[in-house]
């Protein structure tokens, strides 16, 4: 999945989107969800935002609500974890977050109001909604604001921010 979008981007980017599109499709429909979920790594975000950067808007929000609910079954197991077990899983709620944080992104810039909406609501709801992940995750979350403040931004019309 990821040298695929890497390729579909670069054909993209040449002005070869049709066959962009091609290599997409291909992956899209070999690499099945069964034998690679979404959601474990950046593989189906990297998928996502190539779809979503090419236009397609309702492949690239089809594969961004299977990450989301993913996420949210990862990111509630990990809460569910003991203290110690639980600050154990920190790289792995921060890949969720940051995962999300880009979609949320790429869904915004390709004007796919509904699939950014969905993500922000759902960040929201888990991490302010939920006291083990909220307490956890406030330190993380002010890193990656910190790391990313300079390109999402509520002020601007074409960022956001979680």
């Amino acid at each position: 999945r990821m040298n695929a979008s890497f390729l579909a981007n670069q054909l993209i980017a040449e002005g070869k989107r049709e066959k962009g599109l091609q290599v997409l499709d291909k992956v899209y429909k070999n690499i099945s969800e069964k034998s690679y979920p979404y959601g474990y790594d950046y593989s189906g975000y990297l998928l996502a935002s190539t779809f979503y950067r090419a236009g397609e808007i309702q492949k690239g929000a089809e594969i961004t609500r299977k990450i989301l609910s993913s996420s949210e079954k990862n990111l509630l197991w990990i809460a569910s974890l003991s203290d110690n077990s639980r600050m154990a899983m920190g790289d792995g709620a921060a890949q969720h977050y940051s995962i999300l944080q880009s979609l949320a992104q790429s869904a915004f810039e390709a004007k796919d109001t509904v699939t950014t909406n969905a993500i922000v609501t759902k960040v929201k709801t888990l991490f302010e909604g939920n006291a083990k992940l909220r307490e956890y995750w406030k330190p993380v979350r002010e890193r990656t604001a910190e790391a990313n403040r300079h390109r999402l931004t509520m002020n601007s019309d074409s960022e956001i921010e979680l």
